[in-house]
């Protein structure tokens, strides 16, 4: 496993808006990023259930899921799926719904474009550095269990 370039990037964008996805889809796709949008929750979900993400980014309100619902749910199929929630507007139980599911950052609508492709950058970063530890992790076991292999006797009997 390597450590994905900023090229190989897969975020999700879930946005109700059609002007705003369109713009961040293509201020992210700038970057080099591989973006794949979706207008509402249930359309979200769907991808997450077909494809890998590292990042879902989302608003939080909108008809039928809303953004957390649907992160929530995206999470069923990609526990790890980092995100970031980008609102106008949101309720002190949004918040604590947010909290619980762990979101990695949030900002408020409306946001500087530099604002929000730091903040894609940072959690890009963290993930990057989760995968990283991941890895040495497993090399580690790896590498413990071959050595507990080697030094075990032979078991096996001589006929």
């Amino acid at each position: 496993m390597t450590t994905p370039s900023p090229e190989s990037w897969r975020l999700l964008l879930l946005e109700d808006d059609a002007n705003l996805r369109q713009v961040l889809s293509d201020v992210l796709q700038d970057e080099g990023y591989q973006v794949t949008t979706a207008g509402d929750g249930e359309a979200a979900v769907a991808l997450a259930s077909q494809q890998t993400f590292d990042l879902v980014i989302t608003d939080i309100r909108m008809d039928g899921v809303d953004g957390l619902q649907a992160l929530e749910r995206a999470r069923g199929y990609q526990p790890e799926l980092s995100s970031l929630v980008v609102s106008g507007y949101t309720s002190e139980a949004e918040t604590l719904r947010a909290l619980q599911l762990n979101v990695g950052g949030f900002l408020k609508k409306p946001f500087a474009l530099s604002d929000f492709l730091q903040r894609t950058r940072e959690l890009l970063q963290q993930r990057r550095q989760h995968l990283e530890q991941r890895r040495a992790l497993q090399r580690l076991r790896s590498s413990f269990w071959w050595s507990l292999l080697a030094a075990a006797p032979n078991t096996q009997e001589v006929a």
